[in-house]
């Protein structure tokens, strides 16, 4: 709609009232993830016997999901984890209610001597979460991370859960959850290799529904007898006799007559090379049988993880080799109580639809690696879901197997995104729009931010680590893996060449930091805590930059000049600057000590940032002059990252993004004024833990992509109607306001104070104020049409503006 303006002779005399009101600028954008699909080790998954298609998922650094049927996606629920907290996203065990489809539980926390770690607990499927921080601490990120499950419902008294902690001992909750009691009489705390006690199982013939169950189970993570059994409701507890005295128990199902099926293997995993074993276990006449499939079954070794039974038919039993790097881990089925097995991936069909990536792992053609957990679908049989070091994979023919026919297998990995992005670059041009490096699976060139990438030709299982373009020509890009290897590309990305010398001292698999200059023409290569190096000639020969001492640093390229680099020393916090293109660096000014990664502008000359935090002196710190002196911001206390982006359309200055603290509030806020104002663009649901960096987009304004280690890549960006009304900004002299006609409210700039009313067409003054930069207007009036007055010196205006 148009915006109408008419000047007036005078306003009237009006009492100014000056307003605090909150930003609104969260609700103008939206919240997507780069699409790569898996990456990362998915360490469980769990069927609700309760409800048909409920399926949740756990993984090991990047929190939890649930599955989706309508479009065949899974779903984050642990976005919300904030800075803090980061180590909740370490999911160690999960626990489905089996008579109330509603009701989840999930245990976080990355490692036991954390004072981090407890219970999410939700009635609405992970939709909204209650936590319980428990006595007991979690380590889902550390070895053994696969084995399970150690939190398990009573499937007679749901109200009932036990937890088998890694070094705390046994847990018992009375109240879904919410609070826990250590069982004393239970005889082991720990093992000596941290696993502790890593399965809980329940006998739920030994009671009826409403009375709890009798008889528990719990397994401890260590070699010789390793099982316990409880007949009392876990008041006292017996030691089983004959369970396997050299392997460690790793997963554990039990059918309602009373037989549970166990598998070993030689240590904690996952990835745990050596010997292995299935057993079966006859509860009632304590008859111990061993049932591993033999090498005549397609076997080779490793040990054994997953095993799950057919609600359906519990003589029908699946388990999974944990590990087996030759040629893929192995599934293996039974239909007799494991009699006889058949191997599932000797005949069948794989494929990664979703994921194009995974097809090209390591030329396997086997089921994957560190398959530690593996469920048959309670009410289908057909069914079958297991996990990998990189995703879930499913079959919804897997008893075309005991027919002897081919079963079709699809990894199941849309919506998982928890690989761990070391390094983000947005380039200014070119097809690509993002490329980004990883652990594990090294990297990608990203042409279309909602397709997962296949591998170009330098990508690879592996890791990655530094990564730039020339501003000035992105064609031209440079990169160094955690291989010590560094390569450069002419064809924006889609083609590498390895340095012809790779002779960089320090060159190690950790901090690895690597920059080309503006027009492409000067290589620097900077190990960690090792002298910097640099190039003329395309990685040909590398010489020592003189006069850049060696330590932790952070260094840049100028984005304008071409002979232009920054290196800041963070010990000293000092920048040095060199004008010939790496080879000569000299002492500039002094920013703060232990800042993070250095950020220059990539249209302004001299125009450099550090950002602060955790130190004694925090905040954001920014030259003009090229490092020769800095400025500290009295806007942002303390920031770990500062990028700069495209500019908003009714401004000239880059748009600067920072991860920071404003009051005791940490989140992603956005500045278009320079850090003199900022603005929070996430929300308490879009936090993603500890954010390591920000990359802020320089081809769409409002758009930055972040760094949240190992929740894959998160961006968010102005909402298609948010950005469509910025684009046609009101301007009149020197005041803007914007956007018109707005939902939630209307931001109001000015160079010098500005009196505004916003009045009803019947002349009520709903809201009035003062406003000297930046100022949200608009927030507390209803939809409507309305007069919006504004009075700067002797300069009157009036438009019409609409509330939606």
């Amino acid at each position: 709609m148009k915006n109408f303006f008419f000047l007036l002779f005078l306003l009237g005399v009006f009492s100014v009232t000056q307003l605090s009101a909150q930003s609104n600028e969260a609700s103008k954008f939206e919240w997507k993830k780069v699409v790569v699909g898996g990456g990362g080790y998915v360490s469980g998954v769990v069927f609700s016997e309760a409800a048909k298609n409920v399926v949740y998922c756990r993984t090991d650094v990047g929190g939890a999901y649930r599955w989706e049927p309508t479009n065949s996606s899974w779903i984050q629920l642990l976005d919300g984890v904030g800075r803090s907290e980061s180590d909740l996203r370490c999911v160690e065990s999960i626990a489905a209610d089996p008579s109330d489809s509603s009701r989840l539980y999930m245990a976080c926390g990355g490692w036991t001597g954390s004072s981090v770690g407890g219970i999410y607990w939700s009635t609405d499927q992970g939709r909204t979460l209650n936590y319980v921080n428990t006595p007991f601490k979690m380590a889902g990120n550390n070895s053994g991370r696969g084995i399970g499950e150690r939190l398990q419902i009573d499937p007679n008294s749901p109200n009932i859960l036990y937890y088998g902690s890694r070094v705390h001992g046994l847990f018992k909750s009375t109240n879904y959850a919410k609070t826990w009691t250590k069982i004393g009489t239970f005889p082991i705390t720990t093992t000596t290799d941290g696993g502790g006690l890593c399965l809980v199982v329940f006998d739920q013939s030994s009671s009826t529904k409403g009375t709890p169950s009798q008889n528990i189970y719990v397994a401890v993570s260590q070699n010789g007898y390793s099982l316990y059994k409880s007949i009392d409701a876990g008041s006292t507890w017996s030691l089983v006799a004959g369970t396997p005295t050299t392997l460690q128990p790793h997963g554990a199902v039990m059918d309602t007559s009373g037989i549970m099926y166990l598998t070993y293997g030689s240590g904690t995993g996952p990835g745990t090379d050596g010997t292995g074993a299935v057993w079966k276990y006859n509860t009632r006449t304590d008859v111990w049988t061993n049932i591993t499939p033999n090498s005549a079954s397609g076997y080779s070794y490793g040990g054994f993880g997953g095993v799950a039974l057919d609600k359906q038919k519990t003589t029908t039993v699946v388990v999974s080799t944990a590990v087996n790097w030759s040629g893929g881990a192995k599934i293996f089925r039974s239909i007799n109580g494991g009699t006889t097995w058949k191997a599932m991936n000797s005949n069948w069909a794989l494929t990664s639809p979703d994921a194009p990536y995974l097809g090209n792992s390591s030329g396997n053609t086997g089921a994957g690696n560190w398959i530690e957990s593996i469920k048959i679908d309670p009410f289908d049989s057909n069914r079958i879901m297991y996990v990998t070091g990189a995703s879930v994979v499913a079959s919804s023919d897997a008893t075309m197997c005991d027919a002897g026919k081919t079963t079709h297998w699809v990894s199941n990995v849309k919506g998982i995104e928890e690989a761990g992005a070391y390094h983000i670059i947005s380039p200014p041009s070119g097809t690509a729009v993002l490329f980004t490096n990883w652990g594990d699976i090294c990297g990608f060139r990203h042409t279309d931010l909602n397709t997962s990438p296949t591998f170009a030709s330098w990508f690879g299982w592996g890791y990655g680590h530094g990564l730039d373009f020339a501003q000035n020509n992105p064609n031209i890009l440079v990169r160094n893996d955690g291989y010590a290897k560094g390569f450069i590309s002419n064809n924006n990305g889609v083609s590498w060449t390895l340095f012809a010398n790779q002779a960089v001292t320090g060159a190690g698999s950790n901090g690895e930091k690597i920059q080309i200059s503006a027009n492409g023409t000067s290589i620097i290569w900077s190990p960690e805590n090792a002298a910097p190096y640099y190039s003329k000639d395309g990685g040909k020969t590398w010489t020592v930059c003189a006069g850049a001492p060696a330590g932790n640093n952070s260094i840049t390229s100028d984005r304008v000049n071409d002979n232009k680099f920054y290196y800041y020393l963070k010990s000293t916090g000092y920048i040095y600057v060199s004008t010939d293109g790496g080879a000569n660096f000299n002492k500039a000014g002094f920013a703060a000590t232990w800042g993070q990664r250095i950020s220059a502008n990539p249209w302004v000359e001299g125009d450099i940032w550090i950002p602060v935090y955790g130190q004694g002196t925090n905040g954001v710190f920014h030259s003009v002059n090229s490092g020769a002196s800095f400025t500290k911001l009295g806007s942002m206390p303390e920031a770990s990252s500062v990028s700069l982006g495209k500019n908003a359309p009714d401004v000239t200055y880059a748009t600067l993004f920072a991860n920071g603290r404003i009051g005791t509030q940490w989140g992603i806020f956005y500045s278009k004024d320079q850090g003199i104002s900022w603005a929070r663009i996430n929300d308490d649901a879009h936090e993603y833990g500890w954010i390591d960096y920000v990359v802020a987009d320089q081809r769409v304004f409002g758009r930055v992509f972040l760094s949240p280690n190992c929740m894959g890549v998160p961006y968010c960006q102005l909402k298609p109607d948010t950005l469509s009304s910025i684009q046609h900004y009101t301007k009149k002299n020197d005041i803007r306001f914007y956007p018109n006609p707005f939902t939630d409210s209307i931001t109001l700039t000015a160079s010098d104070d500005t009196e505004y009313k916003i009045m009803s067409l019947d002349g009520k003054v709903m809201e009035s104020g003062l406003c000297n930069t930046n100022f949200e207007i608009g927030s507390s009036i209803p939809s409507g049409m309305y007069l919006l007055k504004i009075a700067n010196g002797n300069k009157v205006e009036s438009a019409k503006i609409i509330k939606q």
